[in-house]
């Protein structure tokens, strides 16, 4: 009795038909590693950065206002102190927490503090790394369906 091989194309379909039949095992994911993160630069920012900082947060949701249908209402309040109340949803403040400082208090992720990192111009988190704009634009886009450019 001779046993005939199949033809190398059949063999490679059987293959992938074992394949396919197969579970597919999915490894756990393990954390990774949080690289450590240099520290931010020790220059201070110019001379009222902050201030402006919020100034122009300030101009940029009040352009954003109409496009939102529900509770949308930024404000200075005072010593300062941007507010933009969401209604039901919460309330935002952003203020000057000395001289190189923000402090964010959101209704999502909570209290956060960002310094300002004079090589790259930005206001960044120094626990993680995350910026101040990309945060606030993430969140409101969720909270009200409407993108705020900042």
């Amino acid at each position: 009795m001779s046993s005939r091989l199949a033809p190398p194309h059949a063999r490679h379909l059987s293959l992938c038909a074992l394949r396919l039949a197969m579970p597919t095992i999915v490894p756990r994911m393990l954390p990774r590693a949080v690289p450590h993160r240099a520290p931010l630069s020790s220059a201070t920012p110019p001379a009222g950065e902050a201030r402006l900082e919020i100034l122009r947060i300030l101009r940029a949701l009040d352009a954003s206002k109409d496009a939102c249908c529900e509770t949308f209402e930024p404000r200075m309040a005072e010593e300062g102190v941007l507010v933009l109340d969401l209604g039901e949803k919460g309330q935002y403040s952003l203020q000057e927490a000395g001289s190189a400082q923000l402090l964010l208090f959101s209704p999502v992720s909570g209290p956060l503090y960002y310094q300002y990192d004079a090589e790259n111009e930005w206001w960044k988190n120094p626990n993680d790394g995350h910026l101040l704009v990309e945060l606030l634009v993430r969140e409101l886009m969720h909270s009200t369906s409407v993108y705020i450019n900042l």
